[in-house]
């Protein structure tokens, strides 16, 4: 349900014809350009041939400057747009020419709106948000300067025809789709509700106003995301298809409803596309201001006044009494919705929506107005999440409640339509599908090369980073913030086995191996954490003549320093060993100690190493003969840690239990997964907004092996982990070594390896704010593979390393991408 698209840049070689390629007139510059306030910047109403970061728009005051208006020279733009992404209000494409105008680089920031001083708390650089249209506009005029026209915002963003291929008339090219070019909209280039993967938001709030995302044509900054920006223009949807040329157009005379620009932080990609329009009947947007100055009175378009006219009905819940945050009804043009399905994509811009307060009852009353003469596709959404949503740990307005569909769709509307039904059912995501095998993709074939491709919205070709015969066990990757992807694993060669590392930058070959471990004895299981120096920090378990022995060691600028010894050599065994970073760059490691055989008592323990080198006394999590296996550590934001570990609850049933950690200090140690199962080898992760994932293996039905997860919002002490969700139920085959990474926009991924007799997989499933989607099939091997592990990049994209082989030769294989959500 979440691809299509929702998720893919849009196409513009549709809106093109040959109608539109006008001539672009040269502008002649006088003998001199005046500076009359003498700031650097010559007038740019004299001289409108300058370039944009050279002109100023109020030569009369030194403070106004190209760093706070950027002027846009005259002539012609191409506007609307044809492409599938595009409602009918876009159309007919046509050229637009506009006289020069300034429009502010950035918006209003909310120490402007307030007359606060710059430099004030972090909130105060974001922008002014929920602004009525009236008090925009009276705040643009109350600086002597007015709302841009719809037009004129449309041009700053997709730019002039004079940037085009051809300097002298409109061409293809000039059919910019966003404001930075035709590249899809990713987290990197604008602040929203990402929907290339599973919808995101990238922030979660607004971003400060001057940080310099999807820059412009002519250097005007987030003119797509962060808040939706109010232009002059009444609402109208057939305004473009007036007959005579549009110049200086400020859209229909009179009206209530005006027109919003631009997307915000907490909407769809395709709400970052120039030509996308949505208007004030869309009740709860974030609005901003953008303010404008023009020496011209424009042209008003010759159009009827918008008529609208209500919808009523009612809304029916057919699971449980409508209650929650909010219940949505909205309308869409009809021909967004897929005939077959009866659907709409996300991220497609509604013509109008009411949020009404859930009544409490089985059914509640609308009243919606929509413009006269369209035909609709009417749904509703209820949101059964709780007030407030504090900022910063937004919820999108959800169909956690329901959703449905008007049982009269589609709905033509000549006039006010009565008795319309809208019949509520389980939202999508609220019931995870059986895996479908005859959907499952072909297996990609092997690339050798051994280099990182470039970003792409699926997963790369494998290739081999250790290959037979020496081949690699037990593959660890991570990630640094600069991006650079770093691989441990161990090989095996007789009696001295030794942990080798490998890196690569992105879009480069992986260098060659390195030692890590030291060079006697045993040495297996290594673990991998990028520290706060974005050095690669690794432990091991070592087995010398001592007993097993806990080992350390980080990567420097002169090579991996001498290993440090964890453990106290005393004869048991040591295995299982991970590590983490938690409070003020103090990394703790987790390990299992036992007697030789795992007979007696076992112990969980553990060890901290403060950012001055010092090694803290060993503690323990757990001590009994009950046979506690698989200790785990994962850190999160603000200090925050969880460890696990599963031990014998009773014959042969084993259970996975787990605990948090902030500020040092650790909470109680809290069983997790269904208590009719055995669970075990747990991992988990903490995603930047506290909310933690934890997956584990179950065993059920005798030797049927499975993946099952839970989750838990950190912060909120007295919420307990939630209830046990099988992700492989129904599903046929053995699925074991699950692992889950997040990346910074609480993107969310699990990997685990699956067998059948006639395949090996690795599977993947991506968090779709409920539940983890239908799995996936990223690779399948003629050998076995298993033991995945996964991390992220802060590019959005995720790294996948695995073993394959058998049990005694394997090879290391890597793969990366960013998932895509199945749209069954």
């Amino acid at each position: 349900m979440l691809t299509g698209l929702a998720s893919m840049a849009e196409d513009t070689e549709g809106s093109w014809n040959e109608g539109l390629a006008v001539a672009v007139p040269s502008i002649a510059r006088p003998p001199t350009c005046p500076d009359r306030d003498q700031d650097g910047y010559p007038d740019a109403w004299t001289c409108q041939d300058l370039p944009a970061d050279r002109a100023d728009c109020d030569d009369s005051d030194p403070n106004v400057g190209p760093d706070t208006e950027r002027f846009v020279r005259p002539g012609p733009f191409i506007m609307g747009s044809a492409s599938a992404h595009a409602g009918t209000d876009e159309q007919p494409v046509h050229v637009v020419q506009l006289s020069g105008y300034c429009l502010d680089r950035t918006a209003v920031s909310r120490a402007a709106f307030h007359g606060k001083p710059a430099g004030g708390a972090p909130e105060d650089r974001r922008p002014v948000e929920r602004v009525s249209w009236n008090d925009a506009l009276a705040w643009c005029r109350s600086r002597g300067k007015t709302l841009p026209t719809e037009a004129q915002w449309e041009k700053a963003a997709r730019g002039g025809c004079e940037f085009g291929e051809r300097e002298d008339a409109c061409d293809p090219g000039d059919l910019r789709a966003y404001p930075w070019g035709n590249d899809p909209p990713t987290c990197e280039r604008a602040n929203h509700r990402c929907t290339i993967g599973t919808p995101r938001l990238c922030v979660g709030h607004a971003s400060p106003v001057d940080e310099p995302l999807n820059v412009g044509p002519y250097g005007h900054v987030q003119l797509a995301g962060n808040v939706w920006e109010w232009v002059l223009d009444t609402y109208h949807p057939h305004v473009y298809r007036t007959d005579p040329p549009r110049v200086d157009p400020t859209g229909p005379e009179g009206g209530d409803i005006h027109v919003l620009r631009g997307g915000a932080w907490n909407t769809f990609s395709t709400n970052m596309r120039n030509a996308n329009r949505m208007n004030g009947l869309l009740e709860g947007s974030i609005t901003g201001i953008r303010c404008a100055r023009s020496r011209v009175r424009g042209q008003p378009d010759p159009v009827s006044p918008l008529v609208l006219v209500p919808l009523t009905g009612e809304v029916i819940s057919a699971t449980g009494l409508l209650s929650g945050r909010a219940l949505y009804v909205t309308a869409f043009e009809a021909q967004l919705a897929d005939p077959a399905t009866g659907r709409v994509s996300p991220g497609q811009s509604p013509v109008a929506e009411v949020k009404l307060d859930p009544s409490g009852q089985e059914r509640q009353r609308f009243v919606l107005e929509v413009p006269a003469g369209g035909t609709y596709f009417l749904m509703a959404s209820l949101d059964a999440g709780k007030e407030p949503a504090a900022e910063g740990g937004w919820e999108p307005p959800s169909s956690t409640g329901g959703v449905g569909h008007a049982d009269q769709n589609p709905v033509p509307v000549a006039g006010p339509v009565t008795g319309i039904t809208i019949k509520l059912g389980a939202g999508p995501g609220l019931e995870t599908a059986p895996l479908r095998l005859d959907r499952l993709p072909p297996a990609i074939p092997g690339d050798p090369a051994g280099v990182l491709p470039a970003a792409g919205s699926v997963w790369s070709a494998p290739f081999v980073l250790a290959p037979l015969p020496a081949g690699g066990h037990r593959p660890q990757v991570a990630v640094g913030e600069t991006g650079r992807v770093h691989v441990v694993y161990y090989r095996r060669q007789g009696g001295a086995d030794v942990v080798m590392y490998r890196s690569a930058e992105p879009g480069g070959t992986f260098g060659p191996e390195e030692r890590v471990s030291v060079a006697d004895g045993r040495n297996w299981g290594p673990d991998l954490v990028i520290g706060p120096d974005g050095q690669p920090w690794v432990s091991y378990d070592h087995a010398g003549p001592r007993g097993g022995q806990v080992h350390v060691t980080r990567r420097t600028d002169r090579g991996w320093a001498t290993p440090e010894q964890v453990s106290v050599a005393t004869g048991r065994e040591t295995s299982s060993a991970h590590l983490a970073f938690g409070p003020d760059g103090t990394l703790v490691v987790v390990w299992l100690s036992q007697d030789p055989g795992g007979r007696g008592v076992s112990r969980v323990l553990e060890r901290r190493r403060t950012r001055d080198g010092t090694w803290a006394p060993i503690t323990t999590h757990h001590e009994g003969s009950d046979g506690p296996l698989h200790p785990n550590i994962a850190g999160g934001p603000d200090g925050w840690l969880v460890t696990g570990f599963d031990y014998l609850v009773r014959r042969d049933y084993r259970q996975v239990h787990l605990r948090l950690s902030r500020d040092g200090n650790w909470g109680p140690l809290l069983p997790v997964g269904d208590p009719d199962l055995s669970t075990e080898r747990p991992n988990f992760v903490v995603g930047p907004a506290g909310l933690a994932f934890a997956a584990w293996t179950d065993t059920y039905e005798g030797d049927r092996v499975g993946v099952s997860y839970a989750t838990r919002f950190l912060y909120d002490v007295d919420r307990p982990w939630s209830s046990t969700l099988r992700l492989t139920r129904g599903i046929p085959g053995r699925h074991y070594d699950p692992d889950v990474a997040a990346d910074s926009s609480g993107h969310v991924v699990l990997v685990w390896a699956w067998q059948t007799p006639e395949t090996s997989t690795i599977l993947y499933s991506e968090w779709q704010g409920k539940r983890f989607s239908t799995p996936k099939q990223a690779f399948t091997g003629g050998a076995m593979v298993s033991l995945p592990s996964i991390a992220a990049g802060p590019d959005g994209r995720f790294h996948l390393v695995w073993n394959q082989g058998t049990p005694d030769e394997t090879e290391v294989r890597c793969s990366s991408g960013v998932a895509q959500v199945d749209p069954g």
